[in-house]
């Protein structure tokens, strides 16, 4: 990505941050294991999530890169992996 810059590095817990402010679930409740399914999540919600994570991290992710069988973890293993193969 061309003149993005990375602005937090990749955590569960700076994830987990982003989660519950765009998805709309207090922190406490949103443990890192828990499938977005679970969670009542629907696809724009996700896909507003996807949105908030490119511009945090400067990850460009496609949008079935994050479904409701994904949990906070998952998207932190694939945020590493595409961070570091670019």
């Amino acid at each position: 990505m061309s003149g993005s810059e990375v602005t937090q590095e990749i955590s569960i817990e700076s994830i987990s941050r982003i989660g519950a402010t765009k998805l709309g679930i207090p922190l406490p409740e949103l443990l890192p294991e828990m499938k977005f399914d679970a969670l009542g999540l629907d696809s724009l919600a996700l896909l507003e999530f996807n949105i908030a994570l490119q511009r945090a991290y400067g990850v460009e992710l496609a949008d079935e890169d994050i479904d409701g069988g994904n949990s906070i973890t998952d998207v932190y293993h694939l945020l590493v992996k595409k961070n570091h193969h670019g």
